[in-house]
């Protein structure tokens, strides 16, 4: 089980850094502030529709250099249909803060191929299709004249409203206390063991999720990350829902948050939204009033040469919650300020997308904690 565990982490840390990677860079309106004539799109490509044009870039670089994309839309779904001619976009999101947005057609086969792309800035390549109403995306790696060519494949999926075989590999949370409240870093990594994509109605009529998280109805300043986004996430009466297909697989879901400490105290929540193997929460170790009835201390840490104390729970059921308690807030602000004040906190938090919590889960399961808590509370 703790191998196991500890393989998935791994996975998961590899996969976590490519995620983040690849989402380094925002697309962007192309057409601000430019003049665009009509520009002939490369070999393979389409015009772009609704009179959108192409940048104004020659079409080869002083040295000559040219990058192709060869694209495959796969079918994901045991028995599913046959993926054939369809449209697809590929956006180029470049470091200059330029994005060039272009379709393509794909063969009967579901394949085509992108030829004469000029690479006078490094770019990524964002693919997206729509099939049977759901868009689905890949990214690739950054082209440029070291890099010009690249195989992009799309996993596509039929969709299942039926309750499906999923759940939460891992759940790591990270707290920390501020001046305005105390700061919660929740990142879950889910898994859909099945072959269709999660797609059920949820909430009012005609509306349709897959993942709903539970929040401390005192939640405020909430930041989505990882799969989330403002644009299929919906927030409403402490509920969290995704509104977006869970596909198979491992999926990774970010949300932070701060909560009130009124009297110097806060309780924090976790619930449960499927049964999850392992839930671990990192506090400093400052913050020796700490109960919990529902978490078993871990031991202390080192993480980046600060020592950080562990609680955790495993095997819980849907809906199960974990509740911890910590007081003696105010006085932690202050012993916090040092460590809020240096690089470790913001990189810590920053890094917990990159993968880093999915290291610290291998160091709890794997090895003896450099120093073991006597109890849940100290």
């Amino acid at each position: 089980m703790k191998w196991t565990t500890a393989l998935i982490a791994l996975l998961l840390l590899a996969a976590a850094s490519n995620a983040e990677d690849a989402t380094s860079t925002a697309p962007v309106d192309p057409h601000a502030g430019h003049d665009h004539g009509p520009t002939m799109p490369p070999k393979g490509m389409t015009m772009p529709p609704n009179g959108m044009t192409m940048p104004p870039h020659p079409m080869t670089m002083p040295n000559g250099a040219l990058g192709s994309i060869a694209i495959q839309v796969v079918q994901g779904t045991k028995d599913g249909p046959k993926i054939g001619a369809k449209a697809v976009k590929v956006e180029l999101l470049g470091r200059d803060n330029r994005t060039t947005i272009v379709q393509a057609q794909l063969d009967q086969h579901g394949v085509t191929m992108l030829e004469g792309l000029p690479l006078h800035n490094p770019q990524r390549p964002r693919v997206t299709v729509s099939h049977g109403g759901v868009s689905y995306q890949a990214v690739g790696e950054i082209m440029n004249a070291a890099n010009p060519d690249q195989k992009i494949t799309v996993m596509v999926y039929e969709t299942t409203d039926k309750p499906t075989d999923w759940d939460v590999q891992m759940w790591h949370v990270m707290i920390h206390p501020t001046e305005t409240g105390l700061h919660v870093s929740e990142m879950l990594a889910v898994n859909n063991h099945g072959d269709r994509a999660f797609f059920a109605p949820v909430g009012e009529a005609g509306a349709r999720g897959s993942v709903t998280l539970r929040l401390p109805p005192e939640a405020a300043g909430i930041e989505l990350g990882g799969m989330l986004g403002p644009k299929d996430t919906t927030i409403a009466d402490g509920r969290l829902t995704w509104r977006r297909p869970l596909p198979p697989g491992m999926s990774q879901l970010r949300v932070t948050y701060t909560l009130p400490t009124p009297q110097g105290q806060a309780t924090v929540t976790l619930t449960a939204p499927a049964a999850a193997k392992i839930l671990m929460v990192f506090v400093p170790n400052q913050f020796t009033q700490v109960q919990s009835d529902s978490l078993e201390a871990a031991g202390v840490y080192d993480v980046r040469g600060k020592p950080m104390r562990c609680y955790k729970a495993t095997d819980l059921a849907a809906g199960k919650h974990a509740v911890l308690t910590i007081s003696g807030l105010p006085r932690l602000v202050a012993a916090q300020a040092a460590l809020v004040g240096s690089p470790f906190v913001p990189k810590l938090i920053a890094a917990l997308g990159g993968g880093l919590m999915l290291v610290l889960c291998m160091v709890v399961l794997l090895h003896r904690p450099a120093r073991e808590t006597a109890s849940r509370s100290a």
